[in-house]
């Protein structure tokens, strides 16, 4: 889970026909407002305009492509969205035949392949379909375009929860590690070795007492009492000197085997 660069939030690559927008694989064909939902929602200024980013990067799901199957490595096998008994969109590359189904009126949320968004025929088709228009699944490496791929789709509800939390976290405690009265990392006058090393080690020794100390306050503010440490096996006398535990003489006789019963 990650926040991109202002120029990656939308389409970073693609995969066998694939496009990898807001680190999720869709449809080929989706459409552009949907692609470019993430710059929008960027851009937009007031709450209506940020809604409807919202609302656009949600309807990304219909064109998401299915995960069938993890592999050991990584590996994710796909399938097109347009296919098997639970399609979530329509499209004329994936011709299927209509059953007529019955229509419960009382339970609106059952969607009919009417109600499915529908890919429609660009004036300009490719002549050769990508792979994940031609073949039932597609399996896609762990190392393909593993930079840009996240748990949680950029932007969505799931997102959100988890970037705000880890977010906070993050810019609090990088105030706390610049706050003056505690440890001023961001005084350069405070650190007097010269040096990118030098400095670069010096910071990470503050950086660790200051994660020691929250630590500690953390046990003290839920009162939880650190471990004893456990008393040695064997003790030693005050004045001698403790020298390294002295292994066992092996035995010289031999032994013989237990009779066979």
């Amino acid at each position: 889970m990650k926040h991109y660069n202002d120029d990656k939030v939308d389409r970073q690559g693609e995969s066998r026909g694939m496009q990898l927008v807001g680190g999720e694989f869709y449809c080929p064909l989706m459409p552009a407002p949907l692609i470019t939902a993430g710059a929008t929602h960027i851009d937009s200024r007031t709450g209506e305009d940020r809604a409807h980013a919202l609302n656009l990067i949600q309807s990304r799901k219909d064109y998401q492509t299915k995960i069938k199957e993890y592999g050991p490595a990584g590996d994710q096998r796909r399938q097109c969205p347009a296919l098997g008994p639970h399609a979530t969109v329509t499209c004329y590359r994936r011709p299927q035949p209509r059953p007529s189904t019955v229509v419960d009126l009382d339970a609106p949320t059952v969607r009919t392949p009417a109600a499915l968004p529908t890919i429609s025929k660009p004036k300009r088709d490719t002549p050769v379909y990508p792979d994940i228009c031609r073949g039932k699944s597609i399996t896609v490496p762990g190392t393909v375009l593993a930079k840009w791929r996240q748990k949680y789709p950029l932007f969505t509800p799931l997102w959100q929860e988890a970037w705000s939390g880890l977010r906070s976290q993050n810019e609090g405690g990088n105030g706390n590690l610049k706050k003056s009265a505690l440890d001023s990392i961001d005084n350069p006058q405070l650190r007097l070795p010269h040096g990118r090393v030098a400095q670069t080690l010096l910071n990470a020794v503050i950086i660790f007492v200051a994660n020691l100390r929250a630590i500690r306050r953390f046990l003290r503010d839920q009162g939880i009492q650190p471990r004893k440490a456990s008393a040695q096996s064997t003790a030693t006398r005050p004045g001698e000197p403790s020298g390294p535990p002295q292994a066992r003489p092996l035995p010289t006789e031999q032994v013989e085997p237990p009779p066979r019963e």
